[in-house]
């Protein structure tokens, strides 16, 4: 279920904060306009948990260990991050994120009406040398289950409020899964057409793509979720939506 409330009052500069926090891992929800790490921007998110985490956590530091991280989110899109404080917490969650025992699920606000018959994508993503990906061709195996979706009108654009959760994890496999099957994701300046990036600049600011829940287990075998609701800027953008009306 997504919580439609915003996690921050709207308007207010939304930071990273910590979600939920374990004595060796940790989830930190990661803002839109920041970078996990590789510092392609100035707003790097393994800086700011480099900062919070006082005691000694070497692996934050350590950029063959991904700075902790276990996974990544684009830096359009929101949404939670599990890290590692130590490295035996990394390589208990590398197996864990391998055996596809980590749940991660997500709101994204496409174009069009997804059909109710669809209920995953199955295809293939190469990453080219620039970041983009492409969908439908050469590449590793992928899956992105449709879990539920709601068809909206914002002003004359037809669009869906969707959840999904991906089996596999490959770079901006959602925004280019939905892209090879029709429906782009809102303001994706890399997977929808020109045209279409600038006129949804009248949705939303950026790419609608939050990652809402992540559910993993600890070095106990201890079952953990941590949710966050919408940021106020998607929240902003699903206001006066009107439901599609059936003839």
């Amino acid at each position: 279920k997504i919580v439609l409330q915003p996690s921050r009052k709207t308007g207010e500069r939304l930071e990273p904060h910590i979600i939920l926090n374990l004595p060796d891992r940790v989830v930190v929800l990661k803002p839109p306009g920041w970078e996990v790490y590789d510092q392609h921007t100035a707003k790097q998110l393994s800086c700011w948990l480099q900062a919070q985490e006082a005691r000694n956590s070497p692996i934050l530091h350590k950029q063959s260990r991904q700075y902790g991280f276990i996974h990544r989110l684009d830096v359009p899109s929101s949404g939670l991050i599990l890290a590692a404080k130590n490295f035996e917490a990394y390589l208990h969650m590398q197996l864990q994120l391998a055996a596809g025992n980590i749940v991660r699920d997500y709101a994204v606000v496409c174009h069009g009406w997804v059909a109710t018959s669809r209920l995953q994508v199955r295809a293939s993503v190469h990453c080219w040398v620039d970041d983009y990906t492409e969908a439908g061709g050469q590449g590793k195996a992928c899956i992105t289950h449709v879990r539920g979706r709601k068809h909206v009108l914002k002003q004359s654009a037809a669009l869906s409020l969707t959840t999904v959760r991906i089996e596999t994890g490959r770079r901006h496999q959602i925004r280019s899964h939905f892209s090879h099957f029709g429906h782009p994701t809102v303001r994706d300046g890399m997977y929808a057409a020109s045209s279409t990036f600038m006129l949804d600049s009248s949705i939303c600011g950026r790419n609608c793509l939050h990652r809402f829940c992540l559910v993993f287990r600890d070095a106990d075998g201890v079952i953990h979720e941590g949710r966050e609701p919408l940021s106020s800027d998607m929240v902003a953008a699903l206001q006066n939506l009107a439901p599609r009306r059936h003839s």
